[in-house]
């Protein structure tokens, strides 16, 4: 098949790298496969990948010889279904994206929203994860909307601690809190900086692609690091400190589980393959009712004092991660999936969550 994938951009994102994931992936099978980018220059060089990049200027033309288009994002949804091909339309939706909107622009939210009522029957959604599934059928009527959920790459994710320790636990703060859709409250850096004052000192690392907030104190920040470094950093930290109201996924957790780093998590919607006193200690996300979301702070710090205080909890969630990703984030089963799709078929179901049993975790 011929393929292409539209991007709004190439700039670093979990986004991007699973777009580039997939397309990496159809080409090793054979398939003919462009990214074409309709804003900036059409350059990659944050990831390797092995299919063409087309600028803005190409796509149209390009775009008529394709068997398969497939938006990526709001901005992008629009002119593929547009786009005069006999090729089939796709919309790979990774979030629900007006939530990145809804504060600071609410027309642009709205906006967004009406794709998916405008584009139903022409573009056909596929989602990452179950609950942006159940928003489009519950909300939208839409029918049978198939999951194409995100793998590991273990090539690129694995243990490799290349900074060495001092005397103090390192913990490691992802992200940052510009959106609505994210940490919101800061609640990540409040139970990091409480742990700090009533505990114990611990060393806090952080990265991101914008830069922080606020006037926490990081030991040592990253902006914009290189997937080499990420990779590093995850392996060369205790825990993942991380909260977040929506993810499509959750893509920095499984990471660091890759990496042999223990998660502590505090999320809403996006936490298909994080579970609870097995591979991660984790807390709802609810900022509409404050009493709820006090307690989940507490919650989440009393999480971070166990995990860094015993090491047979912490050790035991690292294995069952490392477990978890190898045994469920499998990509060629994934990209089977992705195919049966754009062959017109339907992939066989999903369960809610790829549960794996404790007593099979390998010694």
């Amino acid at each position: 098949m011929k393929i292409m994938y539209v991007n709004l951009g190439t700039g670093v994102c979990g986004g991007v790298r699973i777009i580039c994931e997939h397309l990496n992936r159809l080409t090793e099978r054979g398939h003919q496969c462009y990214m074409g980018v309709l804003s900036g220059e059409p350059v990659l060089d944050w990831m390797p990948i092995n299919f063409p990049i087309i600028g803005a200027n190409q796509i149209d033309a390009k775009a008529k010889d394709m068997d398969i288009l497939v938006a990526t994002e709001a901005n992008t949804a629009e002119p593929v279904a547009k786009m005069q091909t006999a090729a089939k339309k796709f919309y790979f939706i990774q979030m629900r994206e007006s939530l990145f909107f809804v504060n600071g622009d609410p027309l642009w939210a709205g906006r967004v929203e009406a794709n998916y009522k405008r584009l139903k029957g022409v573009l056909s959604p596929i989602v990452i994860s179950w609950w942006l599934k159940d928003f489009l059928e519950e909300i939208y009527g839409y029918e049978d909307v198939p999951i194409v959920p995100n793998g590991l790459n273990e090539k690129m994710f694995y243990p490799d601690p290349a900074y060495p320790k001092g005397g103090l636990k390192r913990v490691l703060i992802e992200g940052h809190t510009h959106g609505e859709a994210k940490d919101i409250r800061g609640m990540a850096k409040a139970v990091v900086d409480a742990y700090r004052k009533q505990v114990h000192a611990v060393e806090v690392w952080g990265f991101s692609q914008l830069q922080p907030q606020g006037d926490f104190a990081f030991d040592a920040f990253s902006l914009l690091p290189s997937q080499d470094d990420v990779r590093r950093m995850y392996s060369s930290c205790d825990v993942l400190v991380k909260s977040s109201r929506f993810e499509g996924r959750s893509c920095i957790d499984v990471e660091c589980m890759a990496c042999g780093t223990a998660v502590v998590r505090a999320i809403d919607k996006g936490d298909d393959d994080l579970i609870h006193g097995y591979n991660c200690l984790k807390v709802g996300y609810d900022v509409e009712h404050p009493q709820k979301f006090k307690e989940n702070v507490n919650k989440m710090f009393n999480h971070l004092v166990a995990i860094l205080a015993e090491d047979r909890l912490r050790q035991g969630l690292v294995t069952n991660g490392l477990y978890y990703v190898k045994h469920n984030l499998r990509w060629p089963l994934f990209i089977d999936r992705l195919e049966t799709i754009y062959d017109g078929g339907t992939p066989p179901p999903l369960p809610r969550t790829e549960h794996i049993l404790e007593d099979e975790v390998e010694d």
